[in-house]
């Protein structure tokens, strides 16, 4: 069965043979891969030349954004039937820690790193797999065209997830007394750094609840990505916006919450000097941008001063995956121009390798069509 995968050293993708799936046995699906995404973490991968395959193998198979269809679920399985579209978490368990038994898993603290075409575990870029069901997530059929988008979203779910966790600090807040409502955040103002997957489905989820957001992107004002934002009802802004921080935050005004998505420490920055007193600030983008000093006394300073919380995040599980899927359906019904336009290029199987080349600047998400291969 033909796989895509990365062999350590070679800094490429190559074709890659892993036997056919044996049928599930007592909580496995057999899976027939539909579409899988491209995002970051692959070309980082790749980059890198030091992949970790799983042990025994020469090559990582890669792919961790999957949307399938079940062909046959194992006995015990209860929550997924045969012909339904699954996606899948990428985090695995390590069978020990607390977080682990608790399904906390994207919490593990033994085998953080570790999964599904990210480290020492095969990935879902292949046709066919076995998966333990329990990691698996079944998706509305009217929510296949854009249900590759559930794991990229679901990162950015828990940010979110965690951030009215540490918001719950402020009583008499929009954070606290709307917390139960489906427009929580009513009155709340958000800066979302990156429009690339992450940066705008974080910025499509905080409109589906009301929120008011502004992104910031190195994209063209004209281009694709400003024309997605304002399309989800959101402000776009130019990077060259933030060159100057403490100007570009007094043009914002009060920011409650900030999400970094680039993994750039200087948007970073500029994302912190915006946030507002009492805000909070949730580091997803990975840490691979840039070199940006940061006093410690200007951190001290700001952050004790304001009342600020800063933390960070990574990974997700499948209560995320739920929300995701959630914040997608309402989505399709409140911005219906945009979703389907997040997936700005999808590429066969036979032809991935573009896929995995370096992102336009215009370019928001990449997705290999595996169906058929």
């Amino acid at each position: 069965m033909r796989c895509l995968g990365v062999i350590p050293g070679t800094r490429r993708v190559d074709v890659v043979e892993r036997p056919e799936p044996e049928l599930p046995g007592e909580g496995q699906v057999l899976v027939e891969m539909v579409e899988c995404g491209v995002c970051g973490t692959d070309r980082h991968i790749i980059e890198g030349g030091r992949p970790r395959p799983e042990p025994g193998q020469v090559a990582l198979v890669l792919g961790h954004e999957p949307l399938g269809r079940v062909l046959r679920a194992g006995p015990g399985v209860g929550h997924l039937r045969d012909g339904d579209y699954v996606t899948a978490t990428n985090q695995r368990s390590c069978g020990c820690c607390d977080p682990c038994a608790r399904g906390e898993v994207d919490l593990c603290l033994t085998a953080a790193g570790a999964g599904r075409g990210v480290g020492g575990m095969d990935g879902f870029l292949r046709p066919r797999l076995l998966d333990d069901a329990a990691f698996c997530v079944s998706v509305p059929g009217d929510l296949a065209s854009v249900a590759v988008l559930t794991e990229p979203l679901a990162v950015g779910e828990k940010a979110i997830e965690q951030m009215r966790q540490v918001q719950r600090r402020l009583p008499g807040s929009p954070w606290t007394e709307q917390a139960a409502d489906d427009g929580w955040a009513r009155g709340l103002r958000f800066a979302v750094g990156g429009a690339g997957p992450i940066g705008m489905l974080v910025a499509l989820a905080l409109r589906c609840h009301g929120a008011e957001v502004h992104v910031c992107d190195r994209a063209p004002e004209d281009g694709v990505k400003a024309g997605l934002v304002a399309a989800l009802g959101a402000r776009y802004h130019h990077s060259a916006e933030m060159e100057d921080a403490g100007r570009w935050a007094a043009a914002l005004g009060h920011i409650d919450g900030a999400f970094e998505a680039t993994g750039s420490a200087e948007v970073l920055v500029a994302l912190w000097r915006a946030l507002g007193r009492n805000g909070a600030l949730a580091m997803i983008g990975g840490g691979r941008g840039p070199a940006e000093p940061v006093h410690p006394g200007r951190l001290l300073g700001q952050a004790l001063g304001r009342n600020q919380a800063l933390f960070g995040t990574v990974a997700s599980n499948t209560r995320h995956f739920r929300a995701a899927l959630a914040d997608l359906g309402l989505a399709r019904q409140r911005f219906p121009a945009a979703v389907e336009r997040i997936v700005t290029a999808r590429h066969r199987f036979d032809d991935a390798a573009q896929a995995f080349e370096a992102a336009g600047v215009d370019d928001v998400k990449a997705v290999i069509r595996v169906e058929g291969a």
